[in-house]
C-alpha cells in the first residue's frame, strides 16, 4: 500500500503493510503522544532558546524536530519491531491510499 507524508508542499512516498495504511493517521497521533513524553536529550528533540533584541528570552526549553523518515523509523523500530514501512525512491506518478501532513 502507497502511503504519502507532506512536509510543507513536498510529499514523501513509502510502501506500507496494509494495517500502518489503513491507521496512519492514528499512529501519527500515537507518535505525537510518544514525542510528548520523551525529555531532555534525544534525537528528535533539540534544546533552543529565543531570544528578543532586547536580550530577554522569550522561550527556552526542548523542541521536537523530526522528519518523515523518523516516524517511518519510529513505525518500524518502537511500534512494529520489523520492518513494515519502506521509502520509495522513484515516486513519479504514484497514487498514494491515505496522506498525512507534518
Amino acid at each position: 500500500m502507497i502511503v504519502s507524508i507532506m512536509i510543507q508542499d513536498n510529499p514523501f512516498f513509502y510502501d506500507v503493510i496494509d494495517e500502518v495504511g489503513n491507521n496512519l493517521y492514528k499512529l501519527q497521533l500515537e507518535f505525537g503522544r510518544w514525542l510528548s513524553k520523551i525529555e531532555g536529550n534525544h534525537p528528535f528533540k533539540i534544546y533552543t532558546e529565543i531570544i528578543e533584541s532586547n536580550g530577554e528570552v522569550s522561550f527556552a526549553g526542548y523542541m521536537n524536530i523530526y522528519g518523515p523518515d523518523d516516524f517511518i523509523g519510529w513505525i518500524n523500530v518502537e511500534k512494529y519491531c520489523e520492518k513494515v514501512a519502506v521509502k520509495i525512491k522513484d515516486c513519479i506518478d504514484l497514487t498514494p491510499v491515505a496522506t498525512i501532513h507534518f
